[in-house]
């Protein structure tokens, strides 16, 4: 059965393609990548995709801030909307926190291979609440462009990151639905 997991921007879906690459190489193209350019809207994508397709969609959403209240806060926004439309068996809600990009700074040897050489304590603790903002500070100071850095993304080793939350429970979603008879 198809499976659409819907996030935004094109960093987010070089890395999920990375962290997924072996459910969608058995899934056979039944795991589909959908984005958005804005925050936003990756609710309102999964939940078209719900709705009018029928088939289940998960939501890889940044939670933009490490404030526990208002993590639950958007959690409870985002499933309230969803909850009226759309069967709770089609959808789930995944939220990186603060992004989904921070989970390269939960493996020192993978975020070094990345930017191509050695982080400090400081940029590596950084990292962890500002991912975005350290890693392009990082690949500035390296000159590292961009189209360079998703090269070296589409040929890392992400296995360990696999195992962190959110990502350990997106890939049993995935495989669950993806993997499930047809109906």
């Amino acid at each position: 059965m198809i499976c659409y997991v819907a996030t935004h921007g094109a960093r987010n879906v070089g890395l999920l393609q990375r962290l997924l690459a072996p459910e969608m190489q058995q899934a056979n193209g039944d795991i589909r990548l959908v984005h958005t350019s804005d925050h936003n809207s990756v609710s309102g994508r999964a939940a078209a995709i719900a709705m009018l397709n029928r088939k289940p969609a998960a939501m890889c959403y940044d939670a933009r801030s490490v404030d526990p209240e208002q993590i639950a806060e958007d959690r409870l926004t985002i499933e309230e909307d969803l909850m009226y439309g759309v069967p709770r068996s089609l959808w789930k809600l995944f939220i990186a926190v603060p992004e989904l990009q921070s989970l390269l700074f939960a493996d020192r040897a993978i975020l070094e291979s990345l930017v191509g050489g050695p982080v400090t304590e400081a940029q590596l603790i950084r990292g962890h609440y500002e991912p975005k903002v350290i890693l392009a500070a990082l690949l500035k100071e390296r000159g590292i462009s961009d189209e360079e850095f998703d090269r070296r993304l589409a040929q890392a080793d992400l296995t360990p990151l696999r195992q962190l939350s959110p990502i350990r429970e997106l890939v049993e979603f995935v495989a669950k639905n993806a993997f499930a008879p047809a109906a």
